[in-house]
């Protein structure tokens, strides 16, 4: 248990390390960019703030007022949000949270993968350096804006309890160990589906290959009728946890089976194989990445190449799970090992559906998948598996060769250095410290608007122009959400995976704020309940001089608005209602 945990000690730091300077910036700045971060942010705020007020409405959120159910529009977070919810709650920092959940991910993937290798092999080492490969993944790191791909650190505790509880040997009475294992299953299964759609789609895969390849195993033994019981026997075991699981899973599906056909309106699979990978790509690192992001740069030049392509596995993992393939004689056959079948099968599904998006109509689940590349995550799990066998069998050989030369040789101590060099290896495939951050500031430290809204107790719906819906940057918006946190008023304003045609329909009645039409759609808002407008003058859309000598009092001669107040560059109104 001691050396366990200098292990997970060890991926603390190794964590800080990769990803300074972010240890210094926790709750001002985010890893990336003002895009999914900022968004992902709010998310995180609004699941804390609506799972301790109103549980009952968490997908009820404030965005795009006066639609319901608008959480569901992208990744809820749910998983993550428990996770940081006491990090929420005492500090209050949305940004905090969202940096702690960001930094929980890698040192729980690289403690889980720990676990699942050490399982396997029973040789700390090797599965230290599995949990170095998974977690600093050069993948994962060029993935940074994306949380939905990073927390993603239950797969492998899946695959520990998982293989833990199916691979004992039926008996009468089952054991404590292996009912605390079958208890652990369906609790990793539920945090990985309630963090996000991709981690449910990367689990039921897993799962899928997983009971496909043990059902070989079975069927090449030719034992049909010997194992039965067995296979009964798990089957029981398996039954009452998946239908609790199922259960508990209804409340987050439902409200995406309600906007169902709006997502695959929006989302079409005529587009998935634009974002599909290619050989290349599995070549071209981040361009952040400071050992192989330059000598890189070509790949990354290809026609409709996107950060989404950016699938550089790295050069030492790859050829560590190699050596782990050749650790058994592959086939379905008595010598096959159902778990090492299942990595390597693993391998084989991950590549062909980041590389080939017609497979995705076979699998009804993989068509959540917007972004085929995105499978990769598969990969960077099998390689970390297949790594750690490698590690084994190369620590194993080690060992035999030193011992046979000097029979009074350190052995250990020549071990040791070879972990060392293959951890460091391994570490610095996917080395990007200093990693990029962007500022966003505490949410305290919000421009005053925001306070003063909070200060009001009707709780009214607020519009903040400029309106900023796509093809135009959306960017502002994020920001805007998660100046919402202040206050938690509705919100006109929304930034999320899907963007109502209602939005885009009210962006050109007030693109040309304060005229006729503008004024007229205001109007309509407060028909709805809008109260509070405010304007941002200075950004695109709304020039700072023109709006102070002469659109204000245009604005304000229409009779439809009441000037309250202003706080620096934003103005503040109330829409008079008709």
């Amino acid at each position: 248990m001691k050396r366990h945990l200098v292990a997970l000690l060890a991926f603390i730091a190794l964590t800080i390390v990769a990803t300074h300077p972010l240890w210094q910036h926790l709750a001002d700045s985010v890893p990336g960019d003002v895009g999914d971060p900022v968004l992902n942010s709010y998310i995180l705020a609004w699941d804390t703030h609506a799972l301790v007020s109103d549980p009952l409405h968490l997908f009820d959120a404030n965005i795009f007022y006066p639609l319901p159910n608008t959480l569901a529009y992208s990744e809820n977070l749910i998983g993550d949000a428990l996770l940081a919810l006491p990090i929420a709650l005492l500090t209050g920092e949305p940004l905090l949270a969202y940096n702690f959940t960001f930094l929980a991910s890698f040192v729980l993937a690289a403690f889980g993968m720990y676990l699942f290798v050490f399982q396997l092999t029973r040789n700390r080492r090797a599965a230290f350096a599995a949990g170095l490969a998974f977690a600093f993944a050069p993948y994962r790191l060029a993935s940074l804006a994306h949380i939905q791909l990073l927390t993603v650190q239950w797969l492998p505790l899946i695959a520990w309890s998982m293989v833990r509880g199916l691979s004992s040997v039926p008996r009468s009475t089952l054991r404590a160990s292996d009912q605390f294992h079958w208890m652990l299953l369906p609790i990793f299964v539920w945090l990985q589906v309630a963090s996000s759609l991709h981690g449910a789609a990367f689990a039921l895969l897993m799962i899928s290959v997983f009971v496909v390849v043990r059902m070989l195993r079975f069927a090449y033994a030719s034992r049909i009728t010997h194992h039965a019981p067995r296979i009964t026997h798990h089957a029981s075991r398996i039954a009452i946890p998946s239908l609790i699981l199922m259960l508990s899973l209804i409340p987050l599906a439902l409200p995406y089976l309600a906007i169902l056909d709006q997502l695959r309106a929006a989302r079409t699979p005529e587009a998935a194989p634009s974002f599909a990978a290619m050989p290349s790509d599995f070549f071209a690192a981040a361009p952040f990445n400071r050992f192989f992001g330059s000598v890189t740069a070509p790949l990354r030049t290809r026609d409709g190449f996107t950060e989404e392509q950016m699938l550089f596995m790295g050069v030492v993992a790859p050829l560590l799970a190699l050596l782990g393939l050749g650790r058994r004689r592959w086939g379905i056959g008595p010598a096959l090992n159902v778990v090492e079948g299942w990595v390597g099968a693993l391998l084989i599904v991950g590549l062909l559906l980041a590389t080939q998006p017609l497979l995705t109509t076979l699998i009804p689940f993989a068509s959540i998948m917007r972004v085929p590349a995105r499978w990769a995550v598969v990969l960077t799990f099998a390689l970390a598996a297949l790594c750690g066998l490698g590690v084994s069998k190369l620590l194993t050989a080690q060992t035999r060769r030193t011992q046979s030369a000097f029979v009074f040789a350190p052995f250990a101590s020549a071990q040791l250095i070879l972990l060392c060099l293959l951890a460091l290896a391994l570490y610095a495939e996917a080395f990007s410290a200093p990693m990029p951050l962007a500022r966003i500031g505490f949410l305290q430290a919000q421009t005053g608007v925001y306070h003063y809204l909070a200060r009001q107790s009707d709780h009214a719906a607020v519009i903040e122009l400029p309106l900023n819906v796509a093809p135009d940057a959306e960017f502002p918006e994020g920001k805007r959400m998660y100046a919402s946190a202040l206050h938690w008023h509705p919100l006109v304003n929304g930034y999320s995976g899907y963007t109502p045609a209602r939005q885009m329909t009210l962006s050109l009645r007030l693109k040309n704020f304060p005229d006729d039409e503008a004024i007229a759609a205001l109007r309509d808002l407060a028909r709805e309940g809008v109260r509070y407008l405010i304007v941002h003058s200075g950004e695109p859309g709304i020039p700072r001089r023109d709006w102070v000598q002469v659109n204000r009092a245009r604005a304000l001669n229409s009779g439809a608005l009441t000037f309250v107040q202003s706080f620096d560059d934003n103005d503040l109104f109330i829409i008079n209602a008709p």
